[in-house]
């Protein structure tokens, strides 16, 4: 009776060596996969937004719900693998890498895309001066980060409207995309359509520009509407990822529930690709949370590429061979009853 008992044992304990390198397996089918010998490795942590949720109580959530927006924009990237390392910290290996500066943009990014009103009651030369005389004043570093620009608004609290807050729009260098300058609005704090409502985002070209479409779903484009009703004359913020990316005078209501996000500065090729990504991330959802990339780098695949056929057929002996020994195992216990009774 010992004898079935550890055959049992041991087929229970191969399974559950299995499960525990599931990454290590699904890692070594993503380098055969990788065609070009080569790999992109990126390790993700994963912050919580606005300190809703803590990542004792929701972290798993947060971290497969981050997991599936990462995994749905990178689905044109056959043999993606997203894993899970830590309750706040996710692994992704990527093969077939020709751009990763693009595919660092497809998972960086937040997604997060918002319209709001701009307040003229400043204009830009002022609040230009307003934000040099307040770096000084607090020693608040250069730069147009989250937390740079959260320390400006509260540095500035009292001499702002409290209905409004500053935002930037960042000019990025046509080559090397580092952000070069940053163009100050004052916007209402009301957020009054978000990307939450987009029915549908794609790139068109219009003129041999590439830009990308939006289109609002039946309560978004009528709150779209409403708020084009409400401003004619004033200025729109499309704030994308926490920068403004335009500012567009509304000279009449838009009923139709479509608008446009216009591209940086560049090559066609890169502003394509630009625009293709950002139709990516719109069409996913935003990340549920903030997300930094700890550590990006190339590696060489260490195995040489297997076909599916072969990797097909290893399994289907791996699945025979432990249906040989589940039925081996029942035949001998019945046997060593047969014999007791």
């Amino acid at each position: 009776m010992k004898r079935p008992l550890h055959v049992l044992s041991l087929i229970l304990l191969v399974m559950f060596s299995a499960c525990q390198r599931s990454e290590d397996v699904t890692l070594v089918r993503s380098k055969w996969l990788a065609k070009n010998g080569k790999l992109l490795h990126v390790l993700v942590r994963i912050e919580m937004t606005g300190g809703n949720e803590s990542l004792g109580n929701g972290g798993i959530g947060i971290t497969q719900r981050t997991m599936d927006v990462i995994n749905e924009r990178l689905q044109k990237y056959k043999g993606a693998m997203i894993v899970p390392v830590k309750d706040n910290e996710i692994s992704i290996v990527i093969p077939y890498v020709e751009d990763p500066g693009s595919i660092l943009s497809l998972i960086g990014q937040s997604g997060i895309l918002k319209f709001q009103i701009v307040d003229d009651s400043k204009n830009t030369d002022d609040l230009e001066q307003m934000i040099s005389d307040v770096r000084k004043e607090k020693n608040i570093p250069d730069g147009y980060s989250a937390e740079i620009m959260a320390q400006i608004n509260e540095a500035l609290a009292s001499k702002l409207p409290s209905s409004s807050e500053i935002a930037f729009e960042v000019v990025r260098d046509a080559e090397t995309k580092k952000i070069i300058r940053g163009i100050p609005y004052l916007i209402f704090k009301k957020v009054d359509v978000t990307g939450d409502l987009l029915q549908d985002a794609r790139v068109q070209i219009y003129y041999n520009i590439p830009h990308v479409a939006l289109t609002f779903d039946k309560v978004g484009a009528s709150l779209f509407g409403e708020l084009t009703k409400n401003n004619v004359k004033k200025r729109l913020a499309i704030i994308l990822n926490g920068y403004v990316n335009k500012a567009p005078v509304i000279f009449e209501p838009i009923l139709t529930g479509k608008a446009q996000i216009t591209m940086g500065y560049g090559s066609y090729a890169d502003i394509l690709k630009e625009a293709e990504n950002l139709a990516v991330i719109l069409q996913s959802g935003p990340l549920p949370a903030n997300i930094t990339i700890i550590k990006s780098e190339t590696e060489e695949a260490s195995i040489r590429p297997i076909s599916n056929k072969i990797i097909n057929a290893i399994a289907i002996v791996v699945v025979l061979i432990v249906g040989v020994i589940v039925i081996f195992s029942c035949w001998y216990t019945r046997k060593i009853r047969n014999v007791a009774n």
